[in-house]
């Protein structure tokens, strides 16, 4: 209800009540013309101030979310109890995974599905295999990959070499000798 009893009676008679002469939208309030008029003055008064104007929007996101938290719910939809370990809820989570996978096949991208299933490699996604499921030019760079890995690994602070090894000995011997 608004506290203003003439501008009620114009929205009670679907009559704009900006310019009180057209017909209001059908569920809306002002008429068309108006409603444009409106929207064009708050894209221009956005506009003038925009860094302010993302600023502020992205506080209060910030602060309803951490309201949400706080109170046990879902940060997206404030709806449901968020689960345990996550911050949403498992309708947003699985909301937000396939509005990811549409977004990647906009681009272009192979459904997960289809990788590695003999016709696509599943590391380039092109059609190029032969029944595998990688490649002959992805495996030799994942051979090199590896390869490379290995010869950057440093085994000599490993637990289970020789000189660590005789270390523990030594200390289970030492611990046995001290029980006796």
């Amino acid at each position: 209800m608004n506290s203003d009893p003439i501008k009620q009676w114009y929205i009670e008679h679907h009559i704009c009540y900006v310019c009180r002469r057209e017909n209001a939208e059908p569920n809306k309030q002002m008429c068309w013309e108006c409603a444009e008029k409106s929207r064009v003055f708050q894209r221009k008064k956005y506009h003038q101030n925009r860094a302010a104007n993302i600023a502020d929007s992205s506080q209060r996101r910030r602060e309803r979310k951490a309201k949400r938290l706080e109170l046990g719910l879902c940060v997206e939809c404030g709806k449901r109890p968020h689960d345990e370990g996550h911050k949403t809820c498992i309708y947003c989570r699985r909301k937000e995974l396939r509005l990811q996978k549409e977004r990647r096949q906009q681009k272009g991208a192979l459904p997960s599905e289809l990788r590695g299933d003999g016709t696509y490699c599943y590391a380039c996604c092109q059609p190029k295999c032969n029944g595998t499921k990688i490649c002959g030019d992805c495996i030799e760079s994942l051979r090199a990959r590896i390869a490379n890995a290995r010869a950057h690994v440093d085994l000599s602070a490993h637990k289970w070499t020789a000189e660590k090894r005789a270390d523990i000995a030594r200390i289970i011997y030492e611990r046995e000798q001290r029980k006796k």
